[in-house]
């Protein structure tokens, strides 16, 4: 779900906030059972996707007590949460306060022309009330650029179709497969 004030027909975050605590910790069971399926387990970290909303005090409150209880309940379960989303239209900086607080942030905040950088700042760029003291060290990830066409390497390369760039300084779970020989 989505918050309240998300302008779509997904499902929506309850505007009280046991509800939306309950719907929080809901989703994250749905997500630990995903992760078992997917042979995922304990100290790795599940990121929420808030996607951005139109501001409202009741819609930024549903939005802090769902993470709030998606981040228990990883917790309870030996995982870490995580969030993505816009700075500045999913309220980000009102996660801070949140108790527990999320472990890691994925921040939306696109640079055009969307294309792949070396130099993309983490911080350095206080903008909606996000600062750098708010999940500093390793703990931020930001895409930078949303759908765009890449080639790696640039010059006769393999053609990776329409990527987002992201540039990681936070914890991410891969999957990976490995061969027995």
């Amino acid at each position: 779900p989505q918050s309240p004030c998300f302008t779509t027909t997904r499902p929506k975050i309850s505007i009280y906030e046991a509800e939306a605590k309950q719907q929080g910790r809901d989703e994250a069971d749905l997500a630990l059972a995903m992760a078992d399926n997917l042979g995922i387990s304990g100290d790795k970290i599940i990121y929420y996707d808030i996607e951005g909303y139109t501001e409202s005090l009741t819609c930024r409150i549903a939005v802090d007590s769902f993470l709030t209880g998606w981040t228990a309940r990883l917790h309870e379960q030996g995982f870490k949460a995580g969030a993505y989303g816009s700075p500045c239209r999913s309220f980000m900086s009102d996660w801070w306060d949140n108790e527990p607080l999320l472990d890691d942030i994925w921040i939306a905040r696109w640079l055009l022309p969307p294309e792949y950088r070396e130099d993309v700042p983490l911080f350095g760029d206080p903008v909606c009330g996000l600062t750098d003291d708010m999940w500093d060290g390793q703990r931020r990830l930001r895409q930078y650029a949303g759908d765009h066409p890449e080639t790696w390497p640039e010059e006769n390369g393999v053609y990776l179709g329409s990527i987002d760039s992201n540039v990681l300084w936070g914890e991410i779970t891969a999957i990976t497969t490995t061969t027995n020989m």
